[in-house]
């Protein structure tokens, strides 16, 4: 889903921030977050359930479920609140120090670093029936407690597909979108010139730290560093952004940027901004997620195809990994009142009828296979081809070792990473320090988180090692798991 918070996969920077720098967030934030729809029923004598997230391109789709499952259960009252992604991590922290908090998040940060002091344990509501709905490994355990459950296929919910505006092609006279990595910068280079100032070749949000990572990351994964964004190098169990494919997709990007055939001023575009340029006929490319396409149904004018990233010119040399194993997204706030309301509502969002809801209404693939039957969509379809060809299930060390689903929970408990791969980006973009150095400091703080927690969960007591994340018979173009 959009936005979507690996939670198995922390990244090392849900950090707290300081109090008053959060107040001037939220003050922010305030301004441009989607108040609560309205709800059916009245209010007096219903319990009143707040939920909160980030999903703006879903919002649509969630708020037709919500309204149906308050009109079966007349006692809830639900208020959605959507929040800007950018600001979103930060509101619900200072919610959460001033206990003010929803009863029911998409979380923002790892599971593991705020479980005790945010969520409560679903483990006392679930039962065996429920539970086997889900793959093995499925849902988000923290010492043994259940927290959360996944909704969505993890592969649509990872895969970042080109979309290509058939309408802009069409001016410049072109009929399909680009191969290669050539095809691409001379694509983006035709379109900006016949636009002459009027729209561009590729646009990217460039005011989001995630679009910078995923942008270089899922062209980098098709140029022989599978890991993606991540930065994991399968073969060897440690990160690596200096393998092969992360420096020659910055450099990529960076040629059309050159070029000026890029959107100007990407750096003050927030990911919503730019997909709207781009379903308004102002941008003819953009890399993005499954999300869009519910998302640009409000644009009934956007006419445009979803297909595979370009690939380097000799062909892939790897494809972007996702794993077997799930994860989760929507939890339950420890500060809620009514418990017991709140989850006959995750309970609904874990259901199968609501996942024929996410496939109807375009959001991706539902964890549910008798769901995904309905699946009409052409361009979730397009989806689904990108899918199939151009990503692949890579190993997961949890399916060797079961202990290291408890890394993160230790991820938690050392220092943050303080250079991130976003960041090592954005230097060498802006700064024009070059990628060898700011990829090289950005491995080094991956890595020395990684083997902070690892030798603390040692200590601990956990039989994790760093053998469990090598894979030296890993093959980047082929499923690991047949």
């Amino acid at each position: 889903m959009e936005g979507m918070i690996d939670v198995v996969a922390f990244n090392g920077r849900g950090k707290i921030l300081p109090v008053v720098i959060l107040i001037a967030v939220i003050c922010a934030a305030a301004l441009i977050y989607s108040k609560p729809k309205a709800t059916v029923g009245k209010s007096k004598g219903q319990i009143v359930i707040k939920i909160w997230d980030h999903l703006i391109a879903q919002q649509k789709v969630y708020d037709e479920q919500f309204e149906k499952f308050m009109k079966e259960n007349p006692d809830i009252k639900i208020e959605h609140s959507v929040f800007n992604v950018g600001q979103y991590a930060n509101v619900v922290q200072l919610a959460f120090k001033g206990n003010t908090a929803p009863d029911l998040l998409y979380l923002p940060v790892s599971v593991y670093q705020v479980a005790d002091e945010w969520l409560r344990p679903l483990t006392p509501y679930i039962d065996k029936k429920w539970l086997q709905q889900f793959p093995p490994n499925g849902c988000v355990t923290v010492n043994g407690e259940v927290y959360s459950f996944p909704i969505a296929s993890r592969s649509t919910t990872l895969v970042q597909p080109l979309f290509w505006n058939r309408r802009l092609f069409a001016k410049a006279g072109l009929d399909s979108p680009p191969a290669t990595w050539d095809e691409f910068r001379e694509y983006a280079k035709k379109i900006t010139a016949v636009g002459n100032g009027k729209f561009y070749g590729f646009i990217l949000g460039g005011q989001n730290d995630f679009i910078w990572e995923r942008n270089v990351g899922f062209l980098a994964a098709l140029a022989g560093a599978p890991g993606r964004d991540t930065g994991m190098d399968y073969k060897k169990g440690e990160y690596n952004y200096l393998q092969p494919g992360y420096e020659e997709a910055f450099k990529l990007l960076y040629a059309l940027n050159e070029d000026k055939s890029i959107f100007p001023g990407i750096m003050s575009l927030n990911d919503e901004q730019a997909r709207a340029y781009f379903a308004t006929d102002r941008a003819a490319m953009i890399i993005g997620g499954t999300w869009n396409i519910s998302g640009w149904k409000k644009y009934p004018n956007a006419d445009y195809g979803v297909a595979p990233l370009p690939v380097p010119n000799q062909g892939a040399l790897s494809k972007p990994v996702y794993q077997a194993t799930a994860g989760g997204s929507w939890f339950l706030s420890n500060q809620c009142k009514n418990p017991d309301a709140a989850w006959r509502i995750l309970k609904f969002i874990s259901s199968i009828e609501f996942g024929e809801a996410i496939v109807e209404g375009d959001l991706g693939m539902s964890i549910h296979p008798e769901a995904n039957k309905l699946l009409k969509n052409p361009r979730l379809k397009e989806v689904i081809d990108v899918i199939n060809e151009q990503m692949l299930i890579g190993p997961a060390p949890e399916l060797r070792n079961p202990e290291t689903v408890y890394l993160d929970e230790y991820r938690a408990k050392v220092p943050s990473i303080k250079y991130s791969f976003a960041k090592a980006i954005q230097d060498s973009w802006t700064g024009g320090v070059p990628v060898t150095e700011t990829f090289k400091k950005a491995t080094e703080e991956a890595n020395r988180v990684f083997r902070a927690a690892i030798e603390l969960a040692r200590k601990n007591g956990r039989k994790i090692s760093l053998a469990d994340y090598r894979f030296p018979d890993f093959n980047p173009l082929e499923d690991y798991y047949k």
